[in-house]
């Protein structure tokens, strides 16, 4: 007896609930591995005692992002919640906001519980969930407001393409959502202009002069606050924390493909059969009429790439992780086009169970990479040193800022970055300064932990004696020089 299709429904929503279930388990996981040094300026930023105009000067000095996660963060740390791993547990936030979006586009009947219940599936094993889960940065909640964003913005499509009205608590919804993705990061804030520029082309071409000017005034009221502080940040002639970033046009559109080859890599059948349905799209008609709507959405998201590209090659600002801004959207597009009317029944079942699997691949070997990287290891080396002698002495050596850079803050950070690792393995340390000189204390030796090395000690035959030439430090004693990855450890014994 053949299995029907409401039997297929239980086993798909079965399915998807055990993909996200199972995706979630496997990032928590990860909370509490070790943290890099864009997570600690988010810390240090907000630290508890931290004024709001002082926050907004260091975000308009020393930063390139919007307000929005840094103000979350700082808010979290002002109630008391400083840990590192509760302050990453905000990201637990962009699951009701996924959850809500695709529900409330079933209730208006412009998603079916298939493309839902893929989105979810899409979602829920992406790389994108499982590398940025763990990290207290925007690009997690930024790859779910993406999600939302494009789902509320194809509900009023679909809505305005059948000759409805857009209500006013649908616009008020598509704001709200709107403010939180633009708000998160300043390439949500470009695509997310460019949606809104879709949305209110489309009321043009219908002569909907009313709900052009509502839903546009609403929107940019939205957008003000990137809009304002982005206009702040730019006033400062030579950001300190652009500098770094040195890409080709070339280099920008290679990048752009392969976040789009990891975002779907992980649902080989829901892109499949995507394509198969853009195959059907150029056969029939109708399949267009009803799949146009996502169609124009890959649409807006390609301009979009295109113009990072071409505007990559005026001032190079492209880093790989901020096209988590368009990838929710193409997450929605494929869910759309994978699972529309006449689509094989067994298609969502299938793509749940290769992401069960996949996810089960990524649980064997969950990714830690931060803490095989410097910091835990050299880390882990100093603690080690003071528990074989008890009375040695551990000094920091400082991250020095480049030019243009706020020493203050730096100070701060170096006190965070620093700190974090030495209350872990319970050490305590003390700061170094140029010119300070070193001695092994009594039979014990002393350590200097360097985080940020001078150039010297790329060349891997440099020696403890050049390392502290160029840092300006002296020593009494024979110095051992340990390697860590790029992180220095130097041993002082008698």
């Amino acid at each position: 007896m053949p299995i029907s299709k409401q039997s297929f429904s239980v086993v798909n929503i079965v399915l998807a609930i055990l993909v996200g279930l199972f995706g979630i388990a496997v990032a928590l996981m990860a909370l509490n591995r070790g943290v890099w040094i864009d997570e600690i300026i988010t810390i240090t930023f907000g630290k508890p005692g931290t004024s709001p105009s002082e926050l907004l000067r260091l975000l308009i000095t020393q930063e390139v992002h919007p307000i929005l996660h840094f103000g979350m963060v700082y808010l979290l740390q002002a109630i008391g919640m400083t840990d590192v791993a509760l302050l990453r547990s905000i990201n637990l936030l962009g699951l009701p906001l996924v959850i809500f979006a695709v529900a409330y586009g079933i209730r208006h009947k412009s998603i079916n519980l298939s493309q839902a219940l893929i989105v979810w599936v899409l979602f829920a094993s992406s790389p994108i969930f499982f590398e940025y889960f763990a990290e207290l940065r925007c690009y997690f909640l930024l790859y779910a407001a993406s999600i939302a964003t494009s789902v509320l913005w194809y509900v009023q499509m679909r809505y305005i393409e059948s000759g409805q009205k857009v209500s006013g608590t649908m616009i008020l919804i598509w704001a709200a959502c709107l403010a939180i993705f633009v708000n998160l990061h300043y390439f949500a804030t470009i695509l997310g202009g460019m949606l809104t520029a879709a949305l209110l082309m489309r009321l043009a071409i219908r002569r909907l002069w009313s709900q052009v000017l509502v839903i546009g005034s609403i929107s940019l009221a939205a957008a003000a606050p990137a809009l304002i502080l982005g206009g702040l940040q730019i006033n400062q002639t030579q950001h300190p924390n652009t500098s770094w970033i040195d890409t080709s046009p070339i280099e920008s559109i290679k990048m752009a493909v392969r976040m789009l080859e990891d975002a779907a890599a992980m649902n080989l059948a829901a892109v499949a059969s995507a394509v198969v349905m853009c195959l059907f799209i150029l056969e029939d008609r109708r399949k267009w009429i009803e799949l146009r709507t996502a169609v124009i959405l890959l649409g807006v998201v390609a301009v979009f790439l295109v113009a990072l590209v071409f505007g990559n090659a005026i001032r190079p600002l492209m880093e790989y992780r901020y096209l988590i801004a368009g990838a929710g959207s193409v997450t929605f597009a494929v869910a759309i086009l994978a699972a529309s009317s006449g689509a094989p029944v067994w298609l969502l079942a299938a793509s749940s169970a290769i992401a069960l699997l996949l996810q089960a691949q990524t649980l064997r070997s969950i990714h830690l990479s931060i803490d095989e990287r410097g910091w835990l290891p050299s880390a882990r080396a100093v603690a080690q040193l003071k528990s074989e002698c008890p009375t040695t002495k551990i000094f920091a050596y400082p991250i020095y800022p480049s030019s243009g850079n706020d020493i203050a803050i730096w100070q701060k950070i170096n006190s965070v970055y620093y700190g974090y690792y030495a209350k872990r393995f319970h050490f305590t340390y003390e700061d170094l300064q140029p010119g300070a000189t070193i001695v092994a204390s009594g039979p014990c030796p002393s350590v200097i932990w360097i985080a940020n090395p001078p150039i010297s000690s790329f060349d891997k035959n440099a020696d403890a004696e050049q390392i502290l030439s160029e840092i300006h430090i002296s020593k009494i004693g024979v110095a051992e020089l340990k390697r860590y990855d790029s992180r220095i450890v130097i041993v002082v014994h008698e």
